[in-house]
């Protein structure tokens, strides 16, 4: 917990007390979305990750990573998302113990209802300016960089971490290999659909 009769000593202090609060938006709007739908937030959140990536990533051994959790609590979150038909199981053609994961008719319908849980900070954000937003977004992509060079972001699919990214010294730019352009600030992207580990 950040230490709060410090907060106001640093700009930098009071940023970190703003983001936890962000923080718990999204924690208490993704709460009302599984009361509505019936399932837990952690499941919400494995099937909206399920929806939004390709099928590589939609294995247990790999949600265990994107989540920061252990395989047995993925396997029972899972477990019974299966039970319950939200997911459905496709098995490997290459190793028959090995599966991933797909989203069944009912899963989509509630990937649907739980899209709009991050709409209030979403619609915030919107309320400034498109230079002040990509101010902040740059400052947000550094932070970012510093929490995965220090460990505590486990798996990275942005720009700087794709085998696509590449850095020109001449120019002092990025450029990305994968759309052959070069990047601004406001290109690099956080969760990348292209991405592919360097």
């Amino acid at each position: 917990m950040t230490d709060y009769p410090h907060q106001s000593r640093t700009s930098a202090e009071k940023i970190t007390i703003g983001l936890e609060r962000i923080s718990e938006a999204f924690r208490v709007s993704l709460w009302q979305q599984s009361k509505v739908i019936g399932i837990s937030p952690l499941q919400i959140q494995i099937l909206l990750f399920i929806e939004s990536h390709s099928k590589a990533y939609a294995t247990v051994t790999y949600l265990a990573r994107e989540f920061h959790m252990t395989k047995p609590t993925i396997s029972e979150a899972v477990k019974v998302l299966v039970t319950k038909e939200y997911l459905k199981k496709i098995p490997s053609e290459i190793d028959k113990r090995a599966f991933s994961l797909e989203l069944s008719d009912r899963g989509k319908k509630a990937v649907e209802q739980a899209q709009g849980f991050s709409d209030p900070v979403l619609k915030s954000i919107r309320k400034h300016s498109p230079s002040e937003q990509a101010k902040f977004f740059v400052m947000l992509t550094r932070i970012l960089g510093n929490l995965d060079t220090a460990g505590l972001i486990t798996v990275q699919r942005s720009c700087r971490h794709c085998r696509f990214f590449k850095r020109d010294d001449i120019r002092g730019s990025d450029f990305c290999q994968h759309f052959d352009q070069y990047l601004l600030p406001r290109d690099i992207r956080v969760d990348c659909p292209e991405f592919e580990e360097g």
